[in-house]
């Protein structure tokens, strides 16, 4: 079923701007909650891949200074409302909006020109998925931040300036949103931090998480991230937005013809959002259809797992950490991150005798726990509480010698900062003349990295290679099988 749009685009430029804004304004009133997707020119930053060896504030701060560097190309937002509720489900009704954005320009701005990176992979991308980056520049809706604004207003040529509607732009959109106080939904959380950037504060609050927390506070009654609820809910496997959604899609169809679903849901949409985005074709990677997909997205998980869904509010993922970002934590407490996953799951990590095993990663899975690639060599492995008869040594058991050691991840992390720590302080020349140590650390406490330094290696090298040539005329299986484990114990930590 569609609903009527009266004729009126929902793709908004600079030139239709402000039609778009009061329709989307009028459907504010009174909705249950609004979904946004971010297209951007660029998502990380150079030498700063992620890991799971930082902590939460780490990525906190990177977060931050992300959202600080680049800026954003595309907006989109779908708003969502209660068509109808019974007893057995509600009706949903959805009207989805795309907005080309680009920072205002002009003396208004009193010398504070916008500057910002541009990531070449992410603009390629973005021209792949048909961007037009000549429509991005002329035809855009401008933007200016609250900080702009009140500077501006401040200044005595804003007096009986008829055309500042038109200059801050998108700012008047953020402002309707947030006075709404709806719940915001999104997939991934740093098109949320670019939002704040692009109209609250820039620069954010890195180093403050209590600050960027109030903050969310007083623009959205609460937030969702599909993306931590992939990892709460469980047995999902692909986390894309759209193979995601169909994960979903497919559980709750199951569960419905299982008897199983507590309330059902169903859809409408408005015609302009079914005219371009429900005709069956994938229009992936356009921001409008993105905040669709993340807002159907949402509605099912809602109806899968209602209680697990409300229970993870204001919670946000962090892409290759066992961490996630708690906003409310953040402001009662000062600490940003605790574990993501369920209480009572136990987290451990799988080193593996070769790499990219797939066979061995789908073993340990099918004993009940699940697991995610670290890297080529390394398994995070998260045994919930609903298995917990399966443990470090009964995997090892049953897994045998396809996996060459177990180890919390807690240990694991501590050994990979002790790493980088040693590596960062070698880097900067802190090393003394005298005795092998770094300055003001005892060289007891490096005895686990000294024992994977390149010289203690290529001793014991050289030692294994006497050996072996020893015993190669006796038993050359076992020569091989002595090789291989010290190959596996010294590839990687």
């Amino acid at each position: 079923k569609t609903y009527p749009s009266h004729g009126l685009s929902m793709q908004g430029f600079a030139s239709d701007y402000h039609a778009v804004l009061e329709d989307f304004e009028k459907r504010l009133v009174g909705a249950d909650f609004i979904a946004i997707d971010l297209e951007l020119t660029g998502v990380d930053l150079n030498g700063e891949p992620d890991g799971f060896e930082e902590t939460a504030i780490d990525r906190f701060s990177k977060l931050c200074r992300i959202a600080q560097t680049y800026t954003i190309l595309q907006l989109g937002l779908t708003v969502v409302s209660k068509a109808a509720e019974n007893g057995s489900g509600e009706h949903l009704s959805f009207a989805s909006y795309n907005f080309l954005t680009f920072p205002f320009v002009g003396p208004e701005l009193g010398g504070h020109e916008p500057v910002f990176a541009c990531q070449a992979s992410a603009m390629q991308f973005n021209g792949r998925h048909n961007l037009d980056f000549n429509a991005w520049v002329s035809q855009g809706v401008p933007y200016m931040s609250r900080e702009d604004e009140a500077r501006y207003l401040a200044s005595p040529e804003s007096e009986g300036d008829k055309e500042l509607p038109e200059k801050v732009g998108l700012l008047r959109l953020w402002k309707a949103l947030c006075n709404a106080r709806l719940t915001l939904v999104m997939h991934c959380p740093l098109d949320l931090f670019f939002l704040l950037a692009a109209f609250e504060q820039h620069p954010l609050p890195h180093k403050d998480p209590c600050a960027l927390a109030m903050l969310v506070r007083r623009c959205f009654g609460q937030v969702y991230d599909t993306a931590h609820l992939h990892g709460v809910l469980g047995r999902f496997r692909r986390l894309g937005l759209e193979k995601f959604y169909e994960d979903a899609e497919a559980r709750y169809n199951q569960l419905i013809h299982d008897g199983q679903v507590q309330r059902e849901v169903s859809f409408d949409f408005e015609s302009e959002t079914a005219r371009r985005y429900e005709s069956g074709q994938s229009l992936a990677h356009e921001a409008g259809y993105d905040s669709l997909v993340t807002a159907k997205l949402f509605a099912y998980l809602r109806a899968i797992a209602p209680e697990q869904v409300q229970a993870n509010s204001n919670c946000l993922y962090l892409f290759k950490s066992t961490d996630c970002l708690d906003l409310d934590c953040a402001v009662t407490s000062g600490t940003v991150g605790r574990c993501a996953y369920s209480e009572g799951a136990e987290l451990l990590v799988a080193q593996l005798t070769k790499a990219d095993d797939v066979e061995t990663a789908r073993r340990i899975s099918g004993k009940g726990v699940e697991y995610k690639w670290m890297d080529s060599w390394h398994l995070l492995v998260i045994c919930r509480s609903s298995v917990r008869e399966v443990t470090a040594q009964s995997l090892a058991r049953r897994i045998g010698s396809a996996v060459a050691s177990w180890r919390p991840f807690t240990e694991w992390r501590a050994r990979q900062q002790r790493a980088r720590e040693l590596s960062s302080l070698v880097d900067q020349g802190q090393v003394s003349s005298g005795p092998l140590s770094l300055k003001g650390i005892p060289a007891s406490s490096l005895a686990p990295q000294l024992q994977r330094s390149p010289l203690v290696i290529a001793l014991r090298v050289i030692a294994l290679i006497a050996v072996m040539r020893l015993l190669q005329a006796l038993r050359p299986e076992r020569v091989l099988l002595i090789w291989r484990r010290w190959c596996l114990k010294h590839r990687r930590s």
